[in-house]
């Protein structure tokens, strides 16, 4: 038995080589018809050795690039293309590309299968998928670049002979067919010499020599124990089984994570949700509240308004009822009756024009209308009151400006109310111009007077509803507080806009525009 050590032994030697060689052979481009062949696999720029292809492992921050081509033999090349396949445990996506080079970077964690193939429409072939498996994972990727940093170490240790020489044997047999059949020819006589000797120490020496080797290209000799024995099949299984055990840990936790982060989101939006009814309701409470502020505010300036007038009549009256007067005394007790009544009337008019204001009932009844003839038509209806202040009323409207669409009662309204206020705040012998003008957007109208002119909080609180400003009448005149409020109103139901310029001792300018285009 003992005998027949050497022999069989030399027997699965020269098998083993046997086999390498037909694998040399049958993997050598030349003697390959048409398939796509890999050139190269590169981490962040760097060539990865051939014996770490079948379990790459990259980090989320890492790029990798594959650089293959399309080897065709004894045919002429016809222009064809790439088809790339890549998909992972969620998706999949495949496209065709005319380069023989492609790279991926920040790719998230996962299993990935790439599979490249060469096709050419025409003559209508397809090669075999050239199939590529890699791993997106951190802890994964750190592991493998230890891997082949303690395997570059130990083989650049180990392999001393070869450092005068930066080709490895096999470059010479890659592409040449004669190199191979040399190189075959030349193991079969160095095996069959060794058949010959029959050295049995000689084969078990050679036989630990090219089993260290094989591990060192495996990459396992990171886990070789201080007198350089190789792994064994059982330790090298067991590693396996806890790398199997700590990856579906990890993708227990990854999974763990995605549910918490899954319903973190969840919570965060019904927050964000929570948050938003939350400051609806606050903003319409706050809204509420202020409506019924305005609401108190507009009764009691009502009652202060109408209860001096009404208490004048009252006492008109009792004296009509109460003393003899001769008709002269009677016909100015009937004028003052007359012109209270007038006051108390037309505050009711322009409460009940806020009321409609203020529930949006407002409606517009629109037609084409040139503004000179409001204009006109409500300089000479305030003129009687401008002549009893001596007050001198100019008014610059030009006759061909374009019409507008509006409603000529609503803004001959607004007119009124900015003139009569002019010839309210003017002191005697004071002037008000009435202006208007337009462009291709928009009509512009202005009311100008030199009277008392108004502070920088009148300014800002001017048409605001119910504005008791600190200039008043200067002749007494009555004054609700809601007329520019009004004039506000009607002028935005027209999507126009107000402003006034004004300065205390200076006079005023009160303004409105209303766009010829109208929403």
């Amino acid at each position: 038995m003992k005998r027949n050590m050497p022999d069989t032994m030399s027997y699965r030697y020269f098998i083993l080589i046997c086999f390498a060689i037909s694998s040399l052979i049958s993997f050598n481009p030349i003697l390959l018809a048409r398939e796509v062949v890999l050139n190269d696999i590169k981490i962040n720029s760097i060539s990865i050795p051939d014996n770490f292809k079948n379990s790459i492992a990259i980090s989320e921050e890492d790029s990798i690039t594959f650089i293959y081509h399309l080897h065709i033999n004894n045919e002429v090349q016809n222009p064809f293309l790439f088809k790339i396949t890549i998909k992972n445990d969620s998706q999949a996506s495949t496209f065709t590309l005319n380069k023989n080079i492609i790279s991926y970077k920040r790719l998230p964690p996962g299993n990935y299968n790439l599979s490249i193939s060469a096709f050419e429409p025409q003559n209508n072939w397809q090669t075999n998928e050239l199939l590529i498996n890699f791993i997106v994972d951190d802890v994964l990727a750190e592991n493998f670049k230890k891997a082949i940093q303690n395997y570059q170490n130990q083989l650049a240790s180990s392999v001393t002979s070869s450092k005068n020489d930066d080709k490895s044997p096999f470059y010479f047999f890659s592409n040449s067919l004669v190199m191979i059949t040399l190189s075959a020819v030349l193991i079969i006589l160095i095996i069959t010499s060794v058949i010959i000797k029959n050295n049995r120490k000689g084969l078990k020496k050679n036989h630990k020599t090219n089993e260290n080797r094989f591990n060192k290209i495996n990459g396992v000799t990171k886990m070789a124990e201080k007198n350089n024995n190789s792994v064994s099949a059982e330790d090298y299984k067991k590693l396996s089984l806890e790398n199997e055990k700590l990856k579906q840990e990890l993708q227990s936790l990854r999974d763990q994570i995605d549910a918490l982060s899954n319903r973190a989101d969840e919570l965060n939006k019904q927050n964000k949700e929570l948050k938003e009814n939350l400051d609806k309701i606050s903003k319409s409470k706050t809204e509420l509240e202020e409506l019924q502020k305005q609401k108190d505010d507009l009764f009691a300036i009502i009652i202060h308004d109408i209860k001096n007038p009404a208490a004048l009549i009252k006492s008109l009256v009792e004296l009509l009822r109460s003393y003899d007067l001769t008709a002269t005394e009677q016909q100015e007790v009937m004028e003052d009756i007359f012109v209270t009544t007038k006051k108390i009337v037309s505050l009711s008019q322009e409460v009940t024009k806020v009321l409609a204001l203020e529930s949006n009932t407002l409606k517009l009844n629109k037609e084409p209308v040139n503004i000179k003839y409001i204009v006109d038509e409500v300089v000479k209806r305030n003129m009687i009151a401008a002549n009893n202040k001596s007050i001198a009323m100019k008014s610059e409207v030009p006759e061909n400006l374009p019409e507008i669409e509006i409603d000529s009662q609503k803004i001959e309204e607004v007119i009124e109310n900015l003139i009569s206020n002019a010839i309210k705040f003017s002191n005697e012998g004071g002037k008000v111009r009435v202006l208007a003008k337009a462009n291709s957007r928009e009509l512009t109208v202005e009311v100008s007077d030199n009277g008392l002119g108004l502070s920088e909080e009148d300014v800002n609180n001017a048409f605001q509803r119910g504005a008791r400003l600190s200039a008043r009448p200067t002749a007494g005149e009555h004054s609700s507080g809601f007329g520019l409020w009004i004039v506000k109103k009607m002028v935005e139901a027209h999507n126009g806009k107000v402003w006034v310029k004004s300065a205390l001792g200076r006079g005023s300018t009160f303004a409105f525009s209303i766009p010829y285009q109208q929403e």
